[in-house]
């Protein structure tokens, strides 16, 4: 497994343990964190694919 492929798994378990975290929280009411949960999931999909589209940099 390359690097690139390690973080691509990295930061998309993240996303998943996030998504899991803000469905958690909002079920038991801790409203703040299920916000901070959504603001990870906000700014962690957009850096995904903006990770996985870039050219291989190290060619």
């Amino acid at each position: 497994m390359s690097l690139r492929s390690f973080h691509i798994v990295l930061i998309t378990s993240a996303l998943a343990l996030s998504a899991f975290l803000g469905a958690w929280a909002g079920a038991r009411g801790f409203t703040p964190l299920a916000v901070a949960a959504a603001l990870g999931i906000a700014f962690g999909l957009p850096y995904l694919y903006w990770f996985m589209g870039r050219a291989d940099a190290s060619r």
